[in-house]
Order: C-alpha cells, then sequence, then structure tokens
C-alpha cells in the first residue's frame, strides 16, 4: 500500500517544496501560478545571508582580517608608549619607533596598489630594494618629529581603505601570478604580495617594535 506522502497531491508538494525553499503561504498560494524563480532553492551552502561575515571570497575576508588585527595590536602598543619609548630607535633599522608606526600608514597605498596591478595580470617593473629603502630614508627624515596622534590617524585612515581593497578581491584574483620586480622578477602570485607587505607590514615592524622595548627594559 502506497503512503500518503507517495500519494500527495500535486498541489501538496509543491506547498512542501515552498516551505523548505523559506517561501511563506502568501508568497506561495495554493494552486496559483508561480514564477519560475520562486521554484529555485540556492544551495544551504551559498545563502550568505545567513552568515553575515561570509563573502564573496572567503580568503580575501581571513586576509583582511588578518591586516586589521596586526593595525590594531600596532595602534594598541603605540599608544601605550611613553613619549621616551617613542623617541626610541628600533636596532639595526635605527628608525624611531615614532617614525616606524608613521611609515607603515604611510606605505599602505603603495602595497595595495602594487597587489591589484598584480591582480590585473600586469608585473610590477621598476621597483627595488634599493629604491624601497631610499623612500623609507627620506621618509624618516621627513618624519622624524611625527606626532603619536598624526601617525595614528594615518594609520588608521590608510589601513581601513587597504582591508576593503582587499576584501574586493576574488579568489582568481588572489591567484593571478606575474613577474615584479622586487622579488628578481620571479613568478609571484597576488595573494603572495599581499600577505608579503600589505597584510604582514604591521606584523613585522610590532614584533620588531616589541622586541626592542623589552630589551630596553632589562
Amino acid at each position: 500500500m502506497r503512503s500518503a506522502r507517495a500519494i500527495a497531491s500535486p498541489t501538496e508538494r509543491k506547498v512542501k517544496t515552498s516551505r523548505r525553499c523559506g517561501l511563506t503561504q502568501r508568497q506561495y498560494r495554493v494552486g496559483a501560478r508561480t514564477p519560475a524563480r520562486l521554484h529555485y532553492c540556492a544551495p544551504t551552502q551559498n545563502r550568505s545571508h545567513r552568515n553575515p561575515r561570509l563573502t564573496l571570497s572567503t580568503r580575501s575576508e581571513i586576509l583582511a582580517q588578518r591586516l586589521e588585527e596586526g593595525v590594531r595590536q600596532l595602534a594598541d602598543l603605540a599608544r601605550s608608549l611613553s613619549d621616551e619609548q617613542w623617541q626610541a630607535r628600533v636596532p639595526h633599522d635605527n628608525r624611531k619607533i615614532g617614525v616606524v608606526v608613521h611609515h607603515v600608514g604611510t606605505m599602505y597605498p603603495i602595497e595595495i596598489g602594487l597587489a591589484q596591478q598584480m591582480a590585473g595580470g600586469q608585473g610590477v617593473e621598476g621597483v627595488t630594494w634599493e629604491k624601497v629603502a631610499e623612500m623609507n630614508a627620506d621618509h624618516a627624515r621627513s618624519f622624524d618629529a611625527v606626532t603619536k596622534q598624526d601617525a595614528l590617524d594615518l594609520l588608521q585612515k590608510n589601513s581601513t581603505a587597504a582591508a576593503a581593497a582587499v576584501r574586493a578581491l576574488t579568489d582568481a584574483q588572489l591567484d593571478t601570478v606575474v613577474p615584479p620586480s622586487l622579488n628578481s622578477n620571479g613568478p609571484r602570485s597576488c595573494q603572495f604580495m599581499l600577505e608579503d607587505h600589505a597584510v604582514g607590514h604591521a606584523w613585522h615592524h610590532l614584533l620588531k617594535i616589541r622586541g626592542a622595548l623589552a630589551r630596553s627594559a632589562r
């Protein structure tokens, strides 16, 4: 004998399907003609409205969050510094801590611009470590007396824009490989460029500054 479920009418089956798809009785009137689009049920794993943190690219979201966390920790450390510590120099780097914090904020537009260029399939030319060193030295001279507030304001402004730019990248763009001159024109992906520069920059200097402060406290 066939079960009650097996002999359900076509109309009843439509109503059950509509409930699984999240449609209400008002949206899906029994016996009414329904637009074809209402018959579509998106796979559960793709329903981003159920998880507001799910984005077009989970990888880009993770990278953006890592960037933001590094900036947050660097900013928190900077706020805690005394005037004397702000003026102290980082060993081997020889720049003042305050100058380094400002430097991180200054570099975001440049680093993101290079990553976006790579994401578009264009190689990076003319950027070398020698030119980076010259740029850093010029910055250190120009902002030797930078205030804590100015450095923190720039860091927050540019890192926010950088994180937004990272979130806008698709997985295909992150995987785009081109030859950047900064790496001797060896093949590198856009994601590599991000992790090695914009995403990792605050972390790189944060750890160096922490080490310098720990040594000076001994």
